[in-house]
């Protein structure tokens, strides 16, 4: 279906313009005598277009990349705790301060102070994984992600 606007016509849903020469402003016409000059450019096309791709494209892969990230990474969270022994394995960890874990989570022994200067010893505590200098523990009856 034709649509004419000022000198204009329209064919709809396909976003194209054309100048229809012979044809009055409000008709469309298509029969042979009336013939397009020139096509004219919608709004969308040429830099724009272009333009409104590049921009869109690469936030839609981001977004689609971290939604899939997102799923493996609790799939992996969710394999390891299901699979805890394993997985991980049982460690002491020595500190000189403190560390106010729950005794749910970890065994505090106070040990006399020595030249090394750690008096805390903690048991029961699972090593998931090093990234450089940080250690990833987990409690003994970790159930949940």
């Amino acid at each position: 279906m034709l649509v004419g606007v000022d000198g204009f016509c329209q064919l709809d849903g396909v976003g194209t313009q054309q100048i229809m020469e012979g044809v009055p402003a409000g008709t469309c016409s298509t029969s042979k005598f009336a013939r397009p000059a020139r096509p004219v450019p919608c709004a969308l096309d040429g830099p724009w277009l272009r333009a409104y791709i590049e921009l869109t494209m690469p936030l839609l892969l981001f977004a689609g990349v971290d939604g899939f990230a997102k799923v493996v990474g609790r799939g992996l969270a969710r394999q390891l705790i299901e699979h805890l022994e394993q997985y991980t394995r049982l460690v002491l960890i020595y500190s000189k301060e403190d560390l106010q874990l729950d005794p749910a989570d970890a065994t505090q022994t106070t040990l006399p102070t020595g030249p090394d200067g750690y008096r805390h010893r903690y048991d029961g505590l699972r090593l998931a994984f090093i990234d450089g200098n940080t250690y990833f523990l987990l409690p003994r009856n970790q159930n949940t992600i």
